[in-house]
């Protein structure tokens, strides 16, 4: 199972990916890292942060286990977007078009209250700084 280190403003967690379930989008992921963006509240999904980057952009990676709604500690990626999506609460993969499909990636493991504190200060704060590598 992978397991991605993610890092935000001194607060470390832990992300466990659905190898088998989406071994396209983690592999994709997994071929970004390391990984240094920024992550901004998301402004139509409800609570979560999501980070937009180039490395992360796939077109021609497909959705797999498909889901529109997030819960907290929730991992989803959007190949075609090159978006990659944290929930720290209740949302819905949402953009200007309506309600979309995303993959499910996996979840986080370890540390999501803290994590969780982060993620909401990006809607409080504004955007933030993020670091995504392999865990151990």
């Amino acid at each position: 199972m992978t397991k991605l280190r993610i890092t935000i403003d001194g607060v470390s967690a832990v992300a466990e990916l659905k190898d088998a379930a989406a071994p396209a989008g983690v592999a994709a992921v997994v071929g970004a890292l390391p990984l240094r963006t920024r992550f901004v509240h998301a402004s139509r999904s409800g609570n979560c942060a999501v980070a937009h980057d180039a490395s992360l952009q796939h077109p021609s990676v497909g959705i797999e286990g498909q889901v529109s709604m997030y819960y907290p500690g929730m991992l989803a990626y959007d190949p075609a977007r090159g978006h990659l999506v944290l929930a720290y609460g209740q949302g819905q993969a949402r953009s200007n078009t309506g309600t979309h499909w995303v993959t499910y990636l996996g979840d986080v493991v370890e540390n999501l209250a803290e994590l969780a504190v982060k993620l909401q200060d990006t809607r409080d704060h504004g955007a933030l700084d993020v670091r995504i590598e392999l865990g151990e």
